[in-house]
C-alpha cells in the first residue's frame, strides 16, 4: 500500500488530532500553536484520505465485566496460519482482532471466568475440527481489578515515532490507571443502557447524530457523554497503519517476576515504553501485553533492545521472559477492527438502536 506524503504542518496537526480526539478545532489550534483555519484543513484532509476515524472505545470492565483477554499465536505453522475464513465460525469475544495468514491475534472481554472458559473451550473445539494445533496458541487473562493500563489504543506515540516529532512533556508522560476504575461498577438505567448503545453505533457523531439515532434528547444525550467519558467510553481517533508507511505490527508478550511489587512493575514498564510507538499496553502482576507499529523490522529490533535495556536499569529482575509476534501491515486482515458494540451488546445485552 502506497503511504501518503504529508506536510510538516500535516505531520504535527495529525499528531494533534489523534492525541486530543474530543477537542475542537479551536482547541487544538491553540495547542499545536497552529492556524485555526489550517488545523480545520489539515482534519478534512486527512479524514478524506482516511488516514484516521474515530471511534468511542469503551471500558467494560466498570460496568460488571472482570476480565480483559488477550489470544495469540500461530494455529498452523506448515500451512501459514489459518486465514480469516476460519474465524467466521469462532468467537472470541473480540473487539480488536487481525490475521496475516501466519500470526493471529484477538484482545476481548469477558464477563467472568466461566464465561472465559466456554470461549477457550469453545475455541479449542473448532481448532480440532480443523485438525489445527495449538502448540503455538496463548492466552493471556488480565484481572480488572489488578490491571494497569498503560495505553488503551492511544495512537499519539505512534505519529511521533513515524514522524520524528518534538512533543512537550506533559503529551509524552503515561499516567496509568486500574482497568477497574470505579469503587463499584456503573449501573445504567434503561435510557442510559439505549445512549451508551448510540454511543458505540455511532462512533464519530455529535450528540445530534446520536440523538436522532436513539430518540433520546440531545440534553440527555449530552448529559450521559460527560457522566461516561473516562469511565465506560474513551473517545479515540484510530490510525490507518498501511496508509501512513508502517510495515510491521508487534505483539510483545513479557512475563513478569511474581517476587516485586505491582507499582513497582507500572513504573518500570511506564518508563521504559514513554518514547515507543505502543498504542496499546496493559500489565498485571504476572503478565505484559504491547502492541505497537513500525516502519520496519530494524527500527522494531533497535527500539526492543532499548526497552530492555530501560527495564534493566529500572529493575534487573523484573523480566523472566519476553516473546514477541510481528505481524506484516500489509498483509493484515482486520477481522475485528475497534468493534466495540458488538463485543458490549453481546456482554452487557444491550438493546438495539
Amino acid at each position: 500500500m502506497r503511504s501518503e506524503v504529508l506536510t510538516d504542518k500535516e505531520k504535527r496537526g495529525l499528531y494533534y488530532l489523534i492525541k486530543y480526539p474530543e477537542e475542537t478545532d479551536k482547541a487544538l489550534s491553540e495547542i499545536s500553536k497552529l492556524k485555526l483555519s489550517t488545523v480545520t484543513a489539515i482534519r478534512q484532509r486527512l479524514r478524506k484520505l482516511e488516514l484516521y476515524r474515530g471511534v468511542n472505545t469503551t471500558l467494560l470492565t466498570n460496568l460488571g465485566v472482570e476480565l480483559l483477554v488477550v489470544h495469540y499465536g500461530t494455529l498452523n505453522r506448515i500451512s501459514k496460519g489459518v486465514g480469516a475464513k476460519f474465524y467466521k465460525n469462532v468467537d472470541l469475544n473480540a473487539f480488536y482482532m487481525c490475521t496475516d495468514d501466519i500470526c493471529d491475534l484477538a484482545i476481548g472481554y469477558e464477563k467472568n471466568y466461566a464465561s472465559a472458559t466456554n470461549t477457550t473451550n469453545n475455541f479449542l473445539m473448532q481448532c480440532r475440527k480443523n485438525d489445527l494445533s495449538v502448540n503455538d496458541w496463548h492466552t493471556v487473562v488480565f484481572p480488572a481489578e489488578n490491571t494497569y493500563i498503560l495505553n488503551f489504543f492511544d495512537y499519539a506515540p505512534v505519529i511521533k515515532y513515524l514522524f520524528n516529532l518534538e512533543v512537550g512533556e506533559s503529551e509524552r508522560k503515561i499516567s496509568p490507571k486500574l482497568l477497574h476504575t470505579e469503587s463499584d461498577s456503573t449501573e445504567f438505567t434503561k435510557k442510559e443502557r439505549i445512549g451508551f448503545t448510540g454511543f458505540l453505533t455511532v462512533s464519530e457523531g455529535t450528540d445530534v447524530d446520536v440523538s436522532a439515532k436513539t430518540k433520546l434528547s440531545r440534553q440527555a444525550v449530552a448529559a450521559m457523554r460527560k457522566r461516561f467519558a473516562d469511565k465506560v467510553l474513551l473517545s479515540r481517533r484510530v490510525l490507518n497503519l498501511g496508509k501512513l508507511g508502517l510495515e510491521i505490527l508487534v505483539l510483545t508478550h513479557e512475563k513478569l517476576n511474581l517476587g516485586i511489587s505491582l507499582e513497582e512493575k507500572v513504573k518500570v514498564a511506564t518508563e521504559a515504553i514513554t518514547d515507543l510507538p505502543v498504542f496499546f499496553g496493559v500489565l498485571n502482576n504476572s503478565d505484559a501485553i504491547y502492541l505497537s507499529a513500525y516502519r520496519n523490522y530494524a527500527d522494531y529490533v533497535a527500539h526492543e533492545r532499548a526497552r530492555v535495556e530501560q527495564i534493566r536499569k529500572g529493575n534487573a529482575q523484573m523480566l523472566e521472559a519476553t516473546a514477541s509476534y510481528t505481524y506484516s501491515v500489509p498483509n493484515l486482515t482486520m477481522l475485528r477492527d475497534h468493534a466495540f458494540l458488538d463485543v458490549a451488546t453481546k456482554t452487557l445485552n444491550l438493546p438495539k438502536v
